[in-house]
C-alpha cells in the first residue's frame, strides 16, 4: 500500500463486470430483496483501489488506485455504467492523486495531486469537471494544505494550513474556507471562542442546505471546542455550554442535509462520550464514556439513526435499530461477508439514507506477504426504523402522538419513507412499523 493510498483511506454487486473493473456478488436477504458487495477490481498496471466518497443516492463514487509496484497513484470515479473511470488531469508520471469529493451530479470532483517526493498533504487541490486537463477547473496550491469537505454544489471547500510545530506534530496555522469559482480564499474568525492566543480553526465540515461551517477551534494547550462559522468565515457560535458539565468536545461530522452534527463530548466526571445535535437543538448523548472508549464518528446518515465510526479497534458501525456493530456482525445481518482471505478495512462514505456504503477491504497477498486493498461498495436493504418514535425503549400510543406532533409541522423527521418529503406516504409507513412492534 503507498503512501497515498494509506493517506487517502485514512482520510475516511447479479452479473460479473469484470470488463469494468468489477465484481459484484449478490445476496438475497430475509426479506427477499437484494442485498449485493461490489469489489472494485483495478485494471492491468494497478494495484489496489479505494472509495473515499460518493454521492449523496449512493450512485457514484471517488477514490485512488495505485500504480503496480509504485508509489504513483490516480484519482478514479466509479458508477455502474462506467466502471472505472481514471482522472490522471494531464500531470507527469511522478505524480500521486486521489478524488476526495465528488459533487450529487457527478460534474464535479474534488481532487489532490501531490508531487513525488513530497509529503501526503502538500500539492494541490482541484475543484471542477472530471475532464483530463486541470485547466478546466480552479486551483489552489499554498504550501501544506488539507481539505476536509465540499459542499454539493463544489461552490465552497473547507480546509487549513499546516505552518510549524503544534505540540508534537504539525498543526494548522489557519483555517480557511475556499470558494473557487469567486477565487476567495477566506480566513476563520477563532477569537469570539475565547479559546486563548494562538487558537487554530479547524473547519471540517460544509451544512448542505444551512450555508454553515461546522469544525473546532483548538486552543495552544490542545483543548478543543466544537463551533459554526458562516459561509463568510464569521464566529456563529459553540455547540458545546463553555460553563457545563459537558464543556469541550470536537465536532467530526455531519448528515448530508446539513441537520445533523454528531461529534465527541468531553464529560468532566464521566470522560469522552459520542454525541450529536439536530438543527439547533440541545447535544444529545448517544453513547456514554462507557461505551465511546477510542470511537471517532467519521460519517451519518441524513436520519441520524446510522452513524460510521473509526477507532484503534475494527471499524464500528452504530444504528440506532442495532447499536454498536463491526462491520463484519452489520453486514452479516444483511448476509454479506468480505471475499474469503479479505477484511473489512474502512468506510469512506455512505449515502444519506444509510442503505449504501463504500469503502475498502484489504489482506496480506500470500505469494508476497505485501498488503492488497480493494474498494468496495456494499448495497443494503437497511432503514431505520421509527416505531419507538419517541425513544422511550417501547413502542405504543405515545409514540403515534409524538409522530403526529412531528408530522404536522412538516418536519423531516417525520419522513419515515425517506422520500424527501412529508406526506400521507408517511404515516403509512409509520404505522406499517408501529403496528409491528418495530423493524427488528
Amino acid at each position: 500500500m503507498t503512501s497515498m493510498l494509506a493517506w487517502a483511506v485514512a482520510r475516511q454487486k447479479c452479473r460479473s463486470w469484470l470488463s469494468l473493473g468489477v465484481v459484484a456478488v449478490p445476496v438475497s436477504t430475509s426479506v427477499g430483496q437484494l442485498s449485493s458487495l461490489t469489489i472494485i477490481v483495478p485494471p492491468a498496471n494497478y494495484a489496489d483501489t479505494a472509495i473515499i466518497n460518493c454521492t449523496p443516492d449512493g450512485l457514484r463514487f471517488c477514490g485512488v488506485m495505485t500504480v503496480i509496484n509504485s508509489s504513483r497513484s490516480a484519482g478514479i470515479t466509479w458508477d455502474a455504467e462506467h466502471g472505472i473511470t481514471t482522472l490522471p488531469f494531464n500531470r507527469p508520471i511522478t505524480t500521486t492523486a486521489s478524488c476526495q469529493g465528488i459533487s450529487p451530479d457527478g460534474g464535479r470532483v474534488l481532487m489532490h495531486v501531490t508531487p513525488q517526493g513530497e509529503s501526503g498533504i502538500r500539492g494541490t487541490y482541484y475543484c471542477g469537471p472530471p475532464a483530463a486537463d486541470m485547466s478546466s477547473g480552479l486551483t489552489l496550491s499554498s504550501g501544506n494544505i488539507e481539505v476536509y469537505d465540499m459542499s454539493a454544489d463544489a461552490t465552497v471547500v473547507t480546509g487549513g494550513i499546516f505552518t510549524g510545530a503544534f505540540q508534537s506534530g504539525l498543526a494548522w496555522d489557519d483555517g480557511f474556507v475556499w470558494k473557487p469559482f469567486e477565487s476567495r480564499l477566506i480566513h476563520l474568525d477563532t477569537q469570539p471562542a475565547r479559546m486563548g492566543v494562538g487558537a487554530r480553526a479547524y473547519p471540517d465540515v460544509w451544512l448542505n442546505d444551512r450555508g454553515l461551517i461546522v469544525g473546532d477551534v483548538v486552543s495552544r494547550q490542545g483543548s478543543s471546542l466544537p463551533v459554526i462559522w458562516d459561509s463568510e468565515g464569521r464566529y456563529q457560535r459553540t455547540l458545546m455550554d463553555p460553563d457545563g458539565q459537558v464543556a469541550r468536545g470536537s465536532a467530526w461530522c455531519a448528515s448530508r442535509n446539513g441537520r445533523i452534527i454528531v461529534g465527541t463530548g468531553y464529560n468532566a466526571v464521566a470522560g469522552g462520550e459520542i454525541c450529536r445535535w439536530v438543527d439547533d437543538g440541545p447535544r444529545e448523548t448517544v453513547l456514554p464514556a462507557s461505551s465511546s472508549f477510542d470511537l471517532w464518528p467519521n460519517a451519518v446518515a441524513d436520519h441520524g439513526h446510522m452513524i460510521i465510526m473509526t477507532s484503534q479497534k475494527p471499524y464500528t458501525v452504530w444504528t440506532q435499530e442495532y447499536g454498536l456493530d463491526s462491520f463484519n456482525s452489520f453486514f452479516a445481518r444483511f448476509g454479506l461477508a468480505a471475499p474469503t482471505g479479505w477484511n473489512f478495512y474502512g468506510i469512506g462514505c455512505i449515502s444519506a439514507d444509510g442503505s449504501v456504503l463504500g469503502g475498502s477491504i484489504s489482506r496480506v497477498d500470500p505469494s508476497t506477504q505485501a498488503r492488497q486493498f480493494r474498494g468496495f461498495i456494499a448495497r443494503t436493504t437497511y432503514h431505520p426504523c421509527f416505531a419507538d418514535f419517541n425513544q422511550d425503549g417501547g413502542v405504543d400510543g405515545a409514540d403515534i402522538e409524538a409522530f403526529f406532533a412531528v408530522w404536522a409541522s412538516g418536519s423531516p423527521d417525520a419522513d419515515i419513507n425517506q422520500d424527501g418529503g412529508v406526506d400521507g406516504s408517511d404515516v403509512a409507513a409509520f404505522f406499517q412499523q408501529w403496528e409491528a412492534g418495530g423493524c427488528v
